[in-house]
């Protein structure tokens, strides 16, 4: 079985095309990730997807996650990481 998140990225006048996302286990990080924080050493728990208008809109993103459990998504763009937490209620297909 597989679970998604769907979300969108960008800001006022629309979405922003051409981030890139991925998640990572949120139990990974001793604390919260601030923005443009390297995330823990390996791979990425699910990613890395490319938003944009083959996901529903400008901007949008859908990322298949292996298990429920709370993650932090990290969106790339434009030489900065942001990250937000998904907290595992979040998560599509349970």
């Amino acid at each position: 079985m597989s679970y998604t998140k769907v979300g969108y990225f960008g800001y006022a006048g629309g979405g922003k095309n051409g981030a890139l996302v991925d998640a990572w286990l949120a139990s990974r990080f001793v604390t919260p990730p601030a923005e443009n924080a390297l995330p823990p050493s390996g791979t990425a728990d699910a990613g890395v997807v490319t938003t944009g208008i083959n996901y529903g809109g400008p901007g949008a993103y859908s990322l298949t996650l292996p298990s429920v459990n709370d993650y932090y998504i990290r969106v790339q763009y434009a030489g900065n990481s942001y990250w937000t937490l998904c907290a595992k209620g979040q998560i599509a297909g349970q």
